[in-house]
């Protein structure tokens, strides 16, 4: 389960920074692709058309410098906000994938 997880913070930094969605990115239910659209829209901001990470404010970056960036300092804090966002799901509309990806969250910010 840890591996949804990071499929799905994957999927949230490539929407995010706009790269191509690998196809096995896709096999995300819908529940998750929701909670992953908002997410990448709030840790990117846009300045006189120059992006920027709006968890640390550095910037300006290439979309692939952006990826890198959230890849490499700012994982764990998309994960973070991707379990927030999935515990604040209605729970009649939680599918069995996205209550394992908040189990496998906790323990990986516990961790």
């Amino acid at each position: 389960m840890e591996m949804q997880m990071d499929l799905l913070v994957e999927y949230t930094i490539r929407l995010a920074t706009h790269m191509r969605i690998r196809d096995e990115l896709n096999n995300l239910d819908y529940a998750q692709k929701e909670v992953a659209e908002k997410v990448a829209k709030l840790i990117v901001s846009e300045k006189r058309g120059l992006k920027y990470c709006s968890i640390c404010a550095k910037g300006p970056y290439t979309k692939r410098g952006l990826y890198l960036h959230f890849m490499r300092v700012h994982k764990d804090d998309v994960k973070a906000l991707l379990l927030q966002e999935l515990e604040m799901l209605p729970r009649n509309e939680e599918s069995e994938t996205v209550k394992n990806s908040i189990e496998v969250a906790r323990e990986g910010v516990e961790a």
